[in-house]
């Protein structure tokens, strides 16, 4: 049997996120609420791949391959924390236990692993689908002791501009050529870094001659991810704007790691879920994000906004633990009908 579903949701509270110099959305930074393994404490989506970040590691799924990072030898004491809060929040609405449902989780710009190895602390910042890991070397530290160690069976190799590009089954991570600079008289001085492989697929940095009673900062950055393979099935099926143009999408999806607007989308309850969105009238920003979904198939077929901005989604779903109930009217509303 299929059921027929009418939802209301209230995207209020919501305030607008600060746009970039290119005007392209964020790249998020969620807190793991238990949508994914409990050692994964944050989890940010580019277009291109879905990151989890553990304490000692960075894991990377692009197109359902998974590319692990391990910082060989760091401290078993690192301390991670999210940076820069931003407004947006996100709600994870899957199956039929509201108990587990999870709203208003905050959203990051980045995460910092703070003594990650002693006198050194990192961050992943980004935009769009740029990924940037930062080092941040104390005076007097030595920044030898950082390894990023690839899968074993993967290949690892540094081409012709530097740039650190590995491959893992049908996917490659590309790591563009570091740089490293120090900053004193309010000056930027750059200092000479490219990559070095010093066993197996372990990567260290070579490092040209610094002022090691100053701070150093070696900044990577990850530019693209490219799919070797197919792509899951997914659509958007719906389309609305209010009248101050803000744009509202609804759809459906197979895939586990589809990037809604940058936003987290860390767990597929069945084959087919729905996803929804806003946006703001610049096309910048990300106001409003949830994913919806049973262990069926659940697919979003129309969506609709009043003056207020309460948000009306049509659609259907064959997940037989997709029940809804009414909340508190400031949060969600929803009236479920059964067809046979």
């Amino acid at each position: 049997m299929r059921y027929t579903i009418t939802l209301l949701l209230l995207a209020t509270g919501l305030t607008t996120l600060a746009a970039d110099a290119r005007h392209s959305l964020p790249i998020f930074f969620i807190p793991n609420a238990g949508e994914a393994d409990p050692t994964i404490r944050y989890i940010a989506q580019t277009p291109g791949m879905t990151v989890g970040f553990t304490p000692d590691s960075a894991i990377f799924r692009i197109q359902g391959t998974q590319l692990r990072v391990d910082f060989a030898g760091a401290s078993p004491n690192t301390a991670m924390a999210g940076t820069a809060e931003m407004p947006a929040r996100a709600n994870f609405l899957i199956g039929d236990d509201l108990a587990a449902w999870h709203t208003g989780v905050p959203t990051y710009g980045g995460v910092v692993y703070r003594g990650l190895y002693p006198g050194i602390d990192m961050q992943y910042t980004g935009s769009e689908s740029q990924l940037k890991s930062e080092f941040l070397v104390e005076p007097g530290s030595n920044p030898s002791q950082i390894r990023l160690e690839y899968p074993a069976d993967g290949q690892v190799s540094i081409d012709a501009h530097g740039d650190l590009v590995v491959h893992v089954a049908t996917a490659e991570l590309r790591e563009q050529a570091p740089v490293a600079y120090q900053e004193w008289g309010g000056v930027r001085h750059t200092v000479r870094a490219g990559y070095r492989v010093v066993r197996g697929n372990t990567v260290a940095f070579d490092l040209g001659d610094y002022d090691r009673t100053l701070p150093l900062v070696i900044d990577p950055v990850i530019s693209y991810s490219t799919y070797l393979g197919g792509t899951a099935m997914s659509a958007v099926t719906a389309l609305t704007a209010d009248a101050s143009g803000n744009l509202y999408a609804a759809g459906w999806t197979e895939a586990i790691d589809f990037p809604v607007s940058n936003a987290i989308q860390a767990v597929n309850r069945g084959g087919v879920d729905v996803f929804v969105f806003k946006l703001n009238a610049a096309g910048n920003t990300l106001l409003y994000a949830t994913y919806i979904g049973g262990r069926g198939d659940d697919r979003a077929a129309g969506i609709a906004v009043d003056s207020s901005g309460q948000i009306f989604l049509a659609g259907s779903t064959a997940s037989a633990d997709f029940r809804w109930r009414r909340p508190s009217a400031r949060r969600s509303a929803a009236r479920v009908t059964r067809s046979r």
